[in-house]
Protein backbone atom coordinates (compact mmCIF):
# COMPACT_ATOMS: atom_id res chain seq x y z
CA UNK A 1 0.00 0.00 0.00
CA UNK A 2 1.57 3.30 -1.41
CA UNK A 3 -0.11 5.49 1.85
CA UNK A 4 1.84 3.27 4.20
CA UNK A 5 4.97 3.05 2.39
CA UNK A 6 5.12 6.73 2.26
CA UNK A 7 5.20 7.57 5.46
CA UNK A 8 6.80 4.22 6.86
CA UNK A 9 9.99 6.68 8.52
CA UNK A 10 7.94 9.16 9.96
CA UNK A 11 7.64 9.83 13.56
CA UNK A 12 5.40 6.44 14.90
CA UNK A 13 4.78 5.90 11.41
CA UNK A 14 6.62 2.53 11.59
CA UNK A 15 3.84 1.28 13.71
CA UNK A 16 1.83 0.23 11.18
CA UNK A 17 4.37 -2.11 9.41
CA UNK A 18 2.28 -4.69 10.01
CA UNK A 19 -0.02 -6.36 7.14
CA UNK A 20 -3.20 -5.52 8.92
CA UNK A 21 -4.60 -2.16 9.78
CA UNK A 22 -7.10 -0.43 11.96
CA UNK A 23 -8.13 3.04 10.78
CA UNK A 24 -10.67 5.46 12.17
CA UNK A 25 -12.61 8.46 10.45
CA UNK A 26 -11.44 10.73 12.43
CA UNK A 27 -8.48 11.65 14.79
CA UNK A 28 -8.60 9.02 17.72
CA UNK A 29 -9.26 10.04 21.01
CA UNK A 30 -11.49 12.82 22.95
CA UNK A 31 -9.46 15.75 23.98
CA UNK A 32 -6.45 17.74 22.26
CA UNK A 33 -3.14 16.66 24.01
CA UNK A 34 -1.60 19.84 25.14
CA UNK A 35 1.94 19.47 23.60
CA UNK A 36 4.95 21.14 24.88
CA UNK A 37 7.67 21.93 22.25
CA UNK A 38 10.58 20.94 24.39
CA UNK A 39 9.43 17.65 24.29
CA UNK A 40 9.00 17.56 20.69
CA UNK A 41 10.90 19.63 17.89
CA UNK A 42 13.36 18.41 16.76
CA UNK A 43 15.12 15.61 14.29
CA UNK A 44 13.76 12.13 15.37
CA UNK A 45 14.77 8.91 14.39
CA UNK A 46 12.94 4.98 14.63
CA UNK A 47 15.58 2.68 16.03
CA UNK A 48 15.72 0.80 13.08
CA UNK A 49 17.08 1.72 9.04
CA UNK A 50 14.67 4.63 8.63
CA UNK A 51 15.55 8.16 7.48
CA UNK A 52 15.26 10.78 10.51
CA UNK A 53 12.50 13.08 9.96
CA UNK A 54 12.14 16.24 11.21
CA UNK A 55 9.20 17.32 13.47
CA UNK A 56 7.70 20.57 14.97
CA UNK A 57 4.46 21.82 16.52
CA UNK A 58 2.35 23.85 14.21
CA UNK A 59 0.72 25.42 17.23
CA UNK A 60 0.28 25.86 20.90
CA UNK A 61 -2.91 24.32 22.08
CA UNK A 62 -4.15 22.61 18.90
CA UNK A 63 -2.13 19.04 19.25
CA UNK A 64 -0.88 19.03 15.95
CA UNK A 65 3.25 18.20 15.01
CA UNK A 66 4.10 18.23 11.68
CA UNK A 67 6.58 15.90 10.03
CA UNK A 68 8.89 16.17 7.09
CA UNK A 69 11.51 13.27 5.96
CA UNK A 70 13.08 12.78 2.50
CA UNK A 71 12.91 9.36 0.75
CA UNK A 72 14.00 7.95 -2.77
CA UNK A 73 11.62 7.71 -5.22
CA UNK A 74 12.49 5.99 -8.49
CA UNK A 75 16.22 7.01 -7.89
CA UNK A 76 15.44 10.92 -7.11
CA UNK A 77 15.01 12.34 -3.70
CA UNK A 78 11.53 13.67 -2.59
CA UNK A 79 10.25 15.15 0.76
CA UNK A 80 7.11 13.95 2.28
CA UNK A 81 4.90 16.32 5.13
CA UNK A 82 2.41 14.70 7.35
CA UNK A 83 0.44 15.68 10.23
CA UNK A 84 0.16 14.17 13.17
CA UNK A 85 -2.72 14.82 15.66
CA UNK A 86 -2.49 14.19 19.37
CA UNK A 87 -5.59 13.13 21.56
CA UNK A 88 -6.13 12.26 25.11
CA UNK A 89 -8.59 9.18 26.20
CA UNK A 90 -8.48 10.25 29.95
CA UNK A 91 -4.41 8.83 31.22
CA UNK A 92 -3.43 7.43 27.30
CA UNK A 93 -2.19 9.38 24.80
CA UNK A 94 -3.00 8.68 20.79
CA UNK A 95 -1.12 9.59 17.41
CA UNK A 96 -3.42 9.96 13.95
CA UNK A 97 -2.58 10.84 10.83
CA UNK A 98 -3.47 9.83 7.07
CA UNK A 99 -1.70 7.94 5.19
CA UNK A 100 -1.26 10.70 2.62
CA UNK A 101 0.91 13.81 2.54
CA UNK A 102 0.03 17.27 3.15
CA UNK A 103 1.00 17.69 -0.26
CA UNK A 104 -1.83 15.39 -2.39
CA UNK A 105 -4.99 17.40 -3.15
CA UNK A 106 -7.67 17.99 -0.52
CA UNK A 107 -10.33 16.18 -2.03
CA UNK A 108 -8.26 12.71 -2.02
CA UNK A 109 -6.99 13.65 2.09
CA UNK A 110 -11.21 13.67 2.73
CA UNK A 111 -11.52 10.22 1.45
CA UNK A 112 -8.64 8.47 3.60
CA UNK A 113 -9.02 7.17 6.74
CA UNK A 114 -6.85 7.87 10.07
CA UNK A 115 -4.21 5.56 10.80
CA UNK A 116 -3.48 5.66 14.61
CA UNK A 117 -1.03 4.32 17.76
CA UNK A 118 -1.12 4.75 21.72
CA UNK A 119 1.81 6.41 22.60
CA UNK A 120 4.03 6.93 25.90
CA UNK A 121 7.50 9.15 25.66
CA UNK A 122 9.73 8.41 28.37
CA UNK A 123 12.82 9.71 29.62
CA UNK A 124 16.42 7.88 28.16
CA UNK A 125 18.24 6.97 30.95
CA UNK A 126 21.51 7.21 28.84
CA UNK A 127 20.27 10.25 27.63
CA UNK A 128 18.42 13.59 28.11
CA UNK A 129 16.23 13.78 24.84
CA UNK A 130 13.17 11.71 24.91
CA UNK A 131 12.22 7.95 23.77
CA UNK A 132 8.51 7.65 22.29
CA UNK A 133 7.23 4.15 22.44
CA UNK A 134 4.03 3.35 20.18
CA UNK A 135 1.76 0.45 19.72
CA UNK A 136 -0.29 -0.19 17.03
CA UNK A 137 -3.63 -1.45 17.50
CA UNK A 138 -4.35 -5.38 17.01
CA UNK A 139 -6.22 -5.38 14.50
CA UNK A 140 -7.51 -9.50 15.41
CA UNK A 141 -9.04 -7.60 18.61
CA UNK A 142 -10.91 -5.31 16.88
CA UNK A 143 -12.41 -7.57 14.48
CA UNK A 144 -14.33 -9.00 17.45
CA UNK A 145 -15.04 -5.92 19.01
CA UNK A 146 -17.26 -4.98 15.72
CA UNK A 147 -18.76 -8.17 15.14
CA UNK A 148 -20.59 -8.11 18.80
CA UNK A 149 -21.39 -4.87 18.15
CA UNK A 150 -19.33 -3.09 20.91
CA UNK A 151 -17.69 -0.58 18.22
CA UNK A 152 -19.15 0.61 15.31
CA UNK A 153 -17.36 -0.11 11.88
CA UNK A 154 -16.58 -2.93 9.10
CA UNK A 155 -13.90 -5.53 8.43
CA UNK A 156 -12.48 -6.25 5.37
CA UNK A 157 -10.89 -9.44 5.28
CA UNK A 158 -8.21 -10.79 3.13
CA UNK A 159 -6.23 -13.94 2.36
CA UNK A 160 -3.25 -12.14 3.91
CA UNK A 161 -4.41 -9.44 5.57
CA UNK A 162 -7.51 -7.65 8.02
CA UNK A 163 -8.17 -4.52 7.61
CA UNK A 164 -10.54 -2.56 10.22
CA UNK A 165 -12.48 0.32 9.52
CA UNK A 166 -13.92 2.21 12.76
CA UNK A 167 -17.29 4.39 12.51
CA UNK A 168 -17.43 7.73 14.08
CA UNK A 169 -16.37 6.58 17.50
CA UNK A 170 -18.32 8.05 20.99
CA UNK A 171 -16.52 9.17 24.16
CA UNK A 172 -17.40 5.55 25.80
CA UNK A 173 -15.98 3.99 21.96
CA UNK A 174 -12.76 5.68 22.93
CA UNK A 175 -12.74 4.59 26.79
CA UNK A 176 -13.52 1.04 26.20
CA UNK A 177 -10.39 0.72 23.68
CA UNK A 178 -8.42 3.30 26.25
CA UNK A 179 -9.00 0.72 28.64
CA UNK A 180 -8.49 -3.17 29.58
CA UNK A 181 -11.96 -3.77 29.88
CA UNK A 182 -11.72 -5.59 26.95
CA UNK A 183 -8.63 -7.13 27.52
CA UNK A 184 -4.95 -5.43 25.64
CA UNK A 185 -6.22 -3.84 21.86
CA UNK A 186 -2.57 -3.19 21.13
CA UNK A 187 -0.20 -5.21 19.80
CA UNK A 188 2.31 -4.53 23.90
CA UNK A 189 4.79 -7.31 22.65
CA UNK A 190 5.22 -5.51 19.60
CA UNK A 191 6.27 -1.43 20.35
CA UNK A 192 8.65 0.23 17.88
CA UNK A 193 10.78 3.19 19.71
CA UNK A 194 11.86 6.53 18.19
CA UNK A 195 14.58 8.77 19.43
CA UNK A 196 15.30 12.62 19.26
CA UNK A 197 18.58 13.21 17.91
CA UNK A 198 18.82 16.66 17.82
CA UNK A 199 16.68 19.70 19.19
CA UNK A 200 16.24 22.27 17.22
Amino acid sequence: MRSLRVIGCSLLALALGACSTVTTVEPFGMEVAELDPDDWDGTWQAIGDCEPCEVKLTAKGKGILRASWTEEEDGVEKTHTGDFHFREVKDSLFASFLGSDLEEDEEKQEEEPYLWVMIQMRADDDNEDPVVIAWAPDAEKFVGLVAAGKLPGTVDEGDYTTDVKLGKLSAAHCELIASEQEGVLFLWTEPLLYRRIANE
